[in-house]
């Protein structure tokens, strides 16, 4: 079974990410502590696709600042910033 996303739900998704990315701020990106390869993964690609854009960007995640041996090949590891220094 597909679910798919309400018409509705998807264009307010949509002004969302416009609004995101229309801005010249720095956008700040996070997931879950402990994160697993998809929330890692998933917001190192967006933070590099954003710096490759010529974007300010930082990605995080709350401690424990430490990512799981299995996930040290990910491109990108060097870029995060720690908890200490992510904006408030």
């Amino acid at each position: 079974m597909t679910k798919t996303i309400d018409a509705s739900i998807e264009a307010s998704l949509a002004l969302a990410v416009e609004a995101i990315l229309s801005t010249d701020e720095e956008i700040a990106l996070a997931c879950h502590v402990t994160p697993d390869g998809d929330a890692l993964g998933s917001m190192l690609a967006l933070h590099l696709a954003l710096r490759s854009q010529g974007r300010k960007s930082v990605a995080s995640f709350s401690e424990p600042f430490a990512v799981a041996d299995h996930y040290r090949g990910l491109s990108g590891l060097d870029a995060l910033t720690s908890p200490s220094d992510y904006p408030a």
